[in-house]
């Protein structure tokens, strides 16, 4: 697997795609989601969420909390999210993303896209490092 401990965060990034797990969890775990968004966002970064994403086709998961999406739905799912991960500059990892069959496909379209991979705890690390020792000129 691609993903190091301290992958390297680069100048050049300005949005990153959350994955994590979404099935299985209560709400779809839209509340991790949405406290990952509001944190990179605070920090000027564009975040592609699915969350996000899920909620601009209607999906409402304290309306609808413990419904799996039909089968027939998930390919358009899949492309939504491939589609965001491509417009992305980067994958940022919501803890429990190893077990998720989704967030695993996903960081294999990163890795296929070359796209670096953080931990979210390493994404702030490293965002917090470079944000207070960067040179001037930068």
């Amino acid at each position: 697997m691609f993903i190091e401990t301290l992958p390297i965060l680069r100048f050049d990034i300005k949005s990153v795609y959350l994955a994590g797990p979404m099935r299985g969890y209560p709400m779809y775990n839209f509340p991790a989601f949405d406290n990952a968004t509001i944190a990179l966002e605070e920090l000027g970064y564009v975040v592609h969420s699915p969350a996000k994403i899920d909620r601009s086709c209607g999906f409402d998961p304290v309306k609808t909390p413990d419904i799996t999406f039909p089968e027939q739905e998930l390919p358009n799912v899949i492309r939504r999210d491939i589609d965001a991960i491509l417009k992305s500059d980067a994958i940022v990892l919501l803890p429990g993303w190893e077990e998720s069959i989704g967030a695993t496909a996903e960081v294999a379209v990163g890795e296929w896209a070359n796209l670096p991979a953080f931990a979210l705890h390493d994404f702030f690390y490293q965002h917090y490092i470079l944000e207070t020792q960067a040179p001037d000129y930068v």
